[in-house]
């Protein structure tokens, strides 16, 4: 039997696509961009002996904008009808569990945790945001715990743990049933993502996790910053390009973005600052 290894290049062109392989998708190249650079990656892109992608071409697109070398598996035994059916097994036979398959499972069952997967699920269910959105703002409001606390647990201000483990964001947290967001966290994510909803910013704006993780780190390092005066700013200035643009793809051009518009003709005592600590 073949013995199978894991490669790495950053020689983007010598992995090709075929119209076999799904279409991408921006937001959930989004997602994994933000969760690479959080947690790494843990599943390499499978090649043909040709170097065709049989699977993973969401994550190659991930690393390609992260400017990250790519790890790959080449199956050299395999190739061109083979290739094309082994990309149709994949897509329609094999189910790898997501989050909301973890947070499903976990809801509905005697798990301690089971209620904050439940407003996991009501998260998603009512603002439609990824599962990191709703970690990144679970760390961001920094809430404390409504379970109590075991020897070796600790808690303060912006995060919880338990034995030394952050259980508001981590993967691994999520996926052993450990997850913690409790009411208060809940309420204000759901106040907080309202004021998006009910403005004039179109979701394709506003919904991209970059987006979403640079406001919150402009909100954490700017304590004068107002959501309500910069979705303000956006129904005054939004449309005009030297303030705003929708074509920005990294949390750093988003952060800029942002700072831009919330300045425009702000007075100096208003303005906030974007630069990265």
């Amino acid at each position: 039997m073949t013995r199978l290894r894991i490669e790495y290049t950053k020689k983007y062109d010598r992995f090709l696509t075929l119209l076999a392989n799904r279409k991408t998708n921006r937001e959930h190249i989004e997602s994994l961009q933000s969760s690479i650079e959080s947690y790494g990656i843990s599943q390499p892109i499978q090649v043909d002996r040709d170097f065709n992608i049989i699977d993973g071409q969401n994550r190659l697109k991930a690393l390609i904008n992260l400017k990250l070398s790519v790890p790959f598996i080449r199956f050299k035994d395999i190739s061109g009808d083979k290739t094309i059916e082994t990309i149709k097994e994949i897509n329609t036979k094999r189910k790898n569990w997501d989050y909301f398959d973890f947070a499903k499972s976990y809801a509905n069952s005697n798990n301690k945790y089971k209620k904050s997967y439940e407003r996991f699920l009501d998260l998603n269910d009512k603002l439609n945001v990824s599962a990191f959105t709703i970690f990144e703002h679970n760390r961001f409001f920094g809430l404390k715990t409504e379970v109590s606390m075991r020897k070796g647990e600790k808690v303060n201000s912006t995060r919880i743990s338990i034995n030394g483990k952050s259980n508001f964001y981590k993967a691994s947290s999520f996926k052993n049933g450990e997850f913690i967001l409790n009411q208060e966290s809940y309420d204000k994510m759901i106040a907080y993502f309202e004021k998006f909803i009910k403005s004039n910013m179109p979701l394709k704006s506003w919904r991209r996790t970059y987006f979403l993780r640079a406001m919150s780190y402009l909100m954490e390092n700017n304590s004068k910053m107002s959501i309500d005066y910069f979705l303000n700013q956006y129904t005054k200035y939004g449309k005009r390009k030297s303030v705003w643009s929708d074509e920005v793809y990294t949390e750093y051009d988003h952060t800029k973005n942002i700072v831009s518009l919330y300045n425009y003709k702000t007075s100096k005592s208003k303005k906030i600052d974007y630069a990265f600590k």
